[in-house]
């Protein structure tokens, strides 16, 4: 069997010239780069130290409170308080509903994401991707500062999904996760 016969497969073929799957691959890119757009019009600056972030932060400057709005921490894991993305969940819904297209976005964004998957909707990728990026462009004593998304909660259900490349980078237990973020929207981990 030639090369081109073991890679190109029928599996292969189906994936690549489903719609469905190139729509929602094209779909999350364009999210993604929205993220990025959004991301390079904040006034992203360096830091001497991650206390002189913090400091930004208790007063409300820092770069992630004027992407996202207020966020409580504790030590180096932000919760923030309010989905920035609610109104916009509302303006999109029908009938109380987000589509059910909505949903194969991110089972799809899960699939390829596997580690980094706390969606709750295509919406959560562009700020979990602006959130990354304003994060690889602060630098914080010379070195980028890192964002982990840890979980996010939905504001209407309550439920919540875990993203386990931030979670391993906490000493938190799910419960304790959990009752952080009851009543709020995201936790996410920063680190220098």
């Amino acid at each position: 069997m030639s090369l081109l016969e073991k890679k190109l497969t029928k599996k292969w073929a189906q994936e690549l010239i489903n719609e469905d799957s190139r729509l929602i691959l094209a779909i999350i890119h364009d999210l993604q780069e929205k993220g990025k757009a959004i991301a390079d019009e904040l006034g992203i600056k360096d830091y001497d130290s991650i206390e002189v972030l913090f400091m930004e932060h208790e007063a409300g400057k820092d770069p992630f409170d004027k992407l996202e709005g207020q966020a409580d921490r504790e030590e180096n894991v932000l919760i923030l308080k309010n989905c920035p993305m609610t109104k916009l969940l509302g303006e999109v819904a029908v009938d109380g509903k987000l589509p059910d297209f909505y949903q194969r976005i991110v089972d799809k964004y899960k699939e390829i994401y596997k580690t980094k998957g706390a969606i709750l909707h295509p919406f959560c990728i562009v700020h979990q991707v602006i959130r990354s990026i304003v994060g690889d462009h602060i630098k914080v004593g010379g070195k980028n500062l890192k964002v982990y998304q840890i979980a996010c909660r939905s504001m209407a259900s309550g439920k919540i999904v875990y993203a386990t490349e931030g979670m391993n980078r906490v000493d938190m237990t799910q419960d304790e996760i959990d009752k952080k973020i009851a009543g709020k929207a995201c936790m996410y981990l920063i680190k220098s």
